[in-house]
């Protein structure tokens, strides 16, 4: 009986795996013409987002990865301190997403780490 509940419990794990909404393929934009919908494809945010994050001053890279409801980007920073840093490149994100005009906003989370750390 416990083999049997316990493929159950995994039965419905599955099932909701499989029922799970993973990233958007691409994301809506606020239209400024009635009846005609905008999208961007989720790819190319993310290498806006990364491009944005790269412009930085003090940031060696960074990648950039978007799900429905948050954008992630990684920077690498090529100095050792990251004073002042982070904030600049969360304002350059920041200010992209803005510039997209999202039809549902996005929170965002920047990690940074050291060029040499990588």
């Amino acid at each position: 009986n416990a083999v049997l509940g316990g493929l159950v419990v995994l039965g419905l794990l599955f099932l909701l795996l499989a029922f799970r909404r993973g990233k958007p393929a691409t994301l809506a934009l606020r239209s400024r013409t009635d009846g005609v919908d905008v999208i961007a494809s989720r790819r190319s945010v993310e290498k806006a987002l990364a491009a944005a994050a790269s412009r930085t001053a003090g940031i060696a890279g960074a990648s950039a990865s978007v799900s429905r409801r948050t954008a992630r980007v990684d920077a690498r920073t090529v100095a050792r301190s990251e004073t002042g840093i982070r904030e600049e490149v969360e304002t350059a994100v920041k200010g992209r997403l803005d510039s997209l005009d999202l039809e549902r906003p996005m929170r965002t989370r920047v990690d940074l780490t050291a060029a040499k750390d990588t």
